[in-house]
Order: C-alpha cells, then sequence, then structure tokens
C-alpha cells in the first residue's frame, strides 16, 4: 500500500465523482465504488475513508456523505449485504 493515499490523481478523481450536476444518487456511488476497487483493489474502502475524512476536514458534509456511503457500498460488496451493515 502506498504510503499517501491521497495523492493527486486520487483527489482529482474524488472531485470527478462529486460534480453538482450528478448529486449523491445511487448511479455516482456505483460509479465511484467500481472506479476506487479497479484502482485500489483492497484498500479501496480505507481510501474512500481517507477521501471522506478529508472532505469533513473541510466542511464539505455532502462530499463527506457521498464518500462514506461508497465505502459502504464497498463493504456491502464484500459481505455481501448492503441493507444490515451499520457504518460507525
Amino acid at each position: 500500500m502506498p504510503s499517501a493515499l491521497l495523492d493527486d490523481k486520487c483527489l482529482a478523481m474524488a472531485r470527478n465523482f462529486f460534480s453538482s450536476n450528478r448529486g449523491c444518487d445511487d448511479v455516482a456511488i456505483s460509479d465511484a465504488r467500481y472506479m476506487m476497487e479497479a484502482i485500489h483493489g483492497v484498500s479501496a474502502g480505507m481510501v474512500a475513508v481517507a477521501i471522506a475524512c478529508d472532505r469533513l476536514l473541510d466542511d464539505r458534509l455532502d462530499e463527506t456523505r457521498f464518500w462514506m456511503r461508497v465505502y459502504r457500498s464497498i463493504v456491502g460488496a464484500e459481505i455481501a449485504d448492503t441493507e444490515s451493515i451499520a457504518v460507525h
């Protein structure tokens, strides 16, 4: 795993997934999940949480919620039950 999870390319990709015209819909979350898994493999969940934390530090609450939903989608795919997951 790279030492710096949030490089410039990763943050640029994060900005593209949360554009103002797409909002926080299921399609955008699914797209972000597949891209994160393709690029980051098994550490995709951790990177999604790192992006969410970065957004939280900048007081971007909508983007934080989006990336936590991406994280939930990734974790739910690993255990095959997205409806019963409680993200703390």
